[in-house]
């Protein structure tokens, strides 16, 4: 499963969807990102992460409340959970858990632990706001947009930015939120990259990268493609549009988060009229 790894970062990719799990060791803790998807690559992680803990503790770590980032919660049972406030407060926690049961049950899949929405030990209220234990500091920022609780979380001392379901090369910007809210967002990106000296992204979906300039043109590649979607909607173009998204190698599939993408930003416009 590991797709990156270096003597502080294991990034672990899934056979679905490209999603990564990623574990950050420093001599203070473990931080966990995320952990996900089929039983058999859950274990994977977390026998990886109980194998190097030693006597450090362990932060899980939440970038937002897709059901798919969250089904892992409760493998790390004594670990110290942190999500954003908008996770926290959100009234529909059953929804999610509900959908990692639908998705168990269609596949046939077991698990060795109970599924349950996380019960957040850190809860991430503002921008800027920071965890640190003995010398490591973790620098946290809202990014709202695709969902409406996401957060990024940079590693200060090693220059790593943890940016969730942004900034994935294998995907256009699946927006389940707000698309001017995701702009800001990547506008946030762009600052974060610049003045946290950031050497190492990892996102939730795609590859992991060491290159400034591909980290810029991950965020430059998303806001163009909401402001072309944005303007094939004002012109009545959404047949046109889906040329936005040829070439991502799931195409096929991806054509219906383009579609779902139109109508949103549709429902947007007209809601500002």
């Amino acid at each position: 499963m590991i797709q990156f790894k270096t003597e502080h970062v294991t990034v672990f990719q899934s056979s679905l969807y490209c999603t990564t799990s990623t574990v950050i060791q420093t001599k203070d803790l473990l931080f966990v990102v995320d952990p996900t998807w089929l039983p058999h690559e859950v274990e994977e992680i977390k026998s990886y992460v109980y194998s190097i803990q030693k006597d450090r503790p362990i932060y899980l770590f939440f970038t937002h409340s897709d059901y798919d980032h969250i089904l892992g919660y409760n493998a790390f049972p004594d670990a110290i959970s942190i999500g954003s406030i908008e996770m926290d407060q959100r009234d529909d926690k059953n929804d999610q858990v509900d959908k990692i049961k639908d998705f168990d049950s269609q596949y046939y899949l077991q698990r060795n632990f109970k599924i349950e929405y996380p019960e957040l030990n850190v809860v991430v209220k503002k921008d800027g706001q920071q965890l640190q234990v003995g010398e490591t500091i973790i620098t946290f920022y809202k990014a709202p947009g695709h969902t409406f609780d996401g957060l990024f979380a940079i590693i200060e001392s090693l220059g790593i930015f943890i940016s969730g379901d942004y900034l994935c090369d294998v995907e256009f910007p699946y927006i389940y939120d707000n698309s001017t809210a995701y702009e800001q967002t990547m506008k946030k990106a762009k600052e974060i990259i610049k003045n946290h000296n950031v050497t190492c992204l990892i996102p939730g979906h795609g590859h992991t990268t060491t290159d400034i300039s591909e980290m810029n043109h991950r965020i430059e590649t998303a806001s163009t493609y909401i402001q072309e979607t944005r303007k094939a909607v004002l012109e009545d173009r959404e047949i046109e549009s889906y040329d936005l998204i040829k070439h991502y190698p799931f195409y096929r599939t991806m054509k219906n988060e383009h579609q779902r993408n139109f109508f949103q930003i549709k429902k947007e416009l007209e809601k500002n009229k």
